[in-house]
C-alpha cells in the first residue's frame, strides 16, 4: 500500500492528450525489478497540426524494414521517425512476446501487423517457438494459422481464446 500522500494522488494521472507506456532498461536486471522509462506516444498536448497528421497518413509503411534489436529485447519498425516495437524475453529456443506499442500516429496502418509477421518470420527461420503473451501477438497468430506451429503446445489456450 501507498502512504506517500503526494505519490498516490499523482498515481495513473496523465497529462490530457498523452498516453505513455513503460518500458523496463534492458539487461538482465531489468527482470529483477529493473528501473522504468517513460515512452512517450504522442506530441505533448496529443494533437498533430494538419501538416504532420498528413505526412503520417501518407508513409509508406511497407517499405519499412523490421529489424531485431536484441540488446533491447524487440523487433523495431521505424515510419517517419516514429518507431513501433514488439517486445521479447527469450528463454532458450522460445521467444515470449510480452508487449506491441505503436505511436498513436501510426495506429490503423498495419504497423502492428508488419511488425509481428516479420518477428514471427524471423522466429520461424531460426527454428525457435513462440509463447504470445501479447494479446496482439495471439490475436495475430489467431488470424494467420499458418503460425500457430510456432506456438508452444503449453500455451496454444492464448492463441485459441479459451481460459
Amino acid at each position: 500500500m501507498d502512504v506517500n500522500p503526494q505519490r498516490s494522488q499523482r498515481k495513473g494521472v496523465e497529462s490530457p492528450g498523452v498516453r505513455r507506456a513503460w518500458l523496463l532498461d534492458s539487461g538482465p536486471e531489468a527482470h529483477r525489478g529493473g528501473r522504468r522509462k517513460p515512452l512517450r506516444l504522442t506530441t505533448p498536448t496529443g494533437r498533430l497540426q494538419a501538416a504532420e497528421r498528413e505526412t503520417f497518413m501518407t508513409m509508406d509503411v511497407s517499405a519499412a524494414q523490421v529489424h531485431d534489436n536484441p540488446g533491447k529485447f524487440r523487433f523495431e519498425l521505424r515510419v517517419g521517425g516514429e518507431t513501433g516495437v514488439a517486445m521479447y524475453q527469450r528463454r532458450g529456443n522460445v521467444v515470449v512476446f510480452t508487449h506491441t506499442l505503436v505511436p498513436e500516429t501510426l495506429e490503423g496502418q498495419g504497423v502492428a501487423s508488419k511488425l509481428i509477421g516479420t518477428a514471427l518470420d524471423t522466429v520461424r527461420a531460426a527454428s525457435q517457438q513462440v509463447v504470445p503473451l501479447c494479446p496482439f501477438v495471439a490475436a495475430y497468430i489467431r488470424r494467420h494459422p499458418e503460425y500457430r506451429a510456432l506456438v508452444v503446445p503449453d500455451y496454444l489456450y492464448l492463441v485459441d481464446g479459451e481460459n
